[in-house]
């Protein structure tokens, strides 16, 4: 008889970002590559106009920036693990009740978006925030792409081309 050896692993699975689905958006406007930052299907509206604005959203810690995504898509924004606590996303009341009582630290890292099937684009009200002005190098998974897109986004500093 061959004994049995169980083997438990240590930490904790990484929780699934928070969902903001297309019953809690609506419509939203074209996308200007030179007011928005456009990351493949998703576009924060007003992104590339953050420098010099002061930061006048979420109780001075960001800025109101709706995001919208193409129609169909599912796609899934982040903040690299180097740049948690310092750039956060405010797209439900439960993140923005936190980064009320704990600041950036309080908003969400990842958040998912699930467009409309129909129509052009979905759009949600939210936001960034940030513990000083920075060009942020944020992370987009599509569903259904092996590989993120990663793109640098100006966040009350401009972002140098390279």
């Amino acid at each position: 008889m061959v004994p049995l050896l169980l083997v438990a692993t240590l930490g904790v699975a990484a929780a699934e970002p928070p969902v903001v689905t297309c019953t809690g958006g609506g419509s939203t406007i074209q996308a200007s590559p030179q007011r928005d930052a456009i990351i493949g299907p998703l576009t924060l509206l007003g992104a590339r106009r953050t420098p010099g604005q002061r930061k006048n959203a979420f109780g001075g810690k960001g800025w109101k920036l709706p995001a919208g995504l193409d129609s169909g898509v599912r796609a899934t924004l982040s903040v690299p693990p180097r740049l948690e606590g310092r750039v956060g996303f405010v797209y439900r009341l439960r993140a923005q009740s936190r980064v009320a009582r704990e600041g950036v630290a309080g908003a969400d890292t990842a958040i998912t978006f699930e467009a409309c099937d129909e129509g052009e684009r979905t759009g949600w009200p939210g936001g960034i925030v940030v513990a000083g002005r920075r060009c942020a190098r944020l992370l987009l998974h599509v569903d259904g792409d092996p590989e993120p897109i990663a793109q640098r986004v100006p966040l009350g500093r401009r972002c140098r081309r390279r």
